[in-house]
């Protein structure tokens, strides 16, 4: 009896851990950062380079309103076609980023998707 219980408990563990595909509860394409994420436009202007990565950089970026955020952009996240665009973002420059936002701890996230000057 004790090994048919034991065979049981055995098939029902495997099961259990089979069912599991790793995810932990993020579904793929859409993976949320921080408390809130939204997508919109920004208009300000770069005024610092906060970090260089292995695929993109972030950015020091203030919002015409006057709220800074860390603006990451990396070709993974803006696509090939607007990808063409990085050269865009140099310090000082008045830019439009359309993208997801997000907060970060006490930082404002700013993930571009596209990159135009402002006109």
């Amino acid at each position: 009896m004790k090994v048919i219980r034991g065979l049981f408990v055995l098939a029902i563990s495997v099961f259990i851990f089979a069912c599991n595909d790793g995810n932990h509860g993020v579904t793929s394409g859409s993976v949320k950062h921080g408390s809130s994420e939204s997508s919109q436009s920004i208009t300000g202007v770069v005024v610092g380079e906060l970090l260089q990565g292995k695929d993109g950089t972030i950015w020091k970026f203030k919002a015409d309103d006057g709220k800074i955020y860390a603006l990451v952009v990396s070709i993974p996240n803006l696509g090939e076609e607007e990808s063409k665009n990085i050269s865009l973002i140099e310090l000082n420059k008045h830019l439009v980023i359309s993208g997801e936002t997000y907060k970060l701890g006490n930082e404002n996230r700013l993930i571009a998707r596209k990159i135009k000057p402002f006109n």
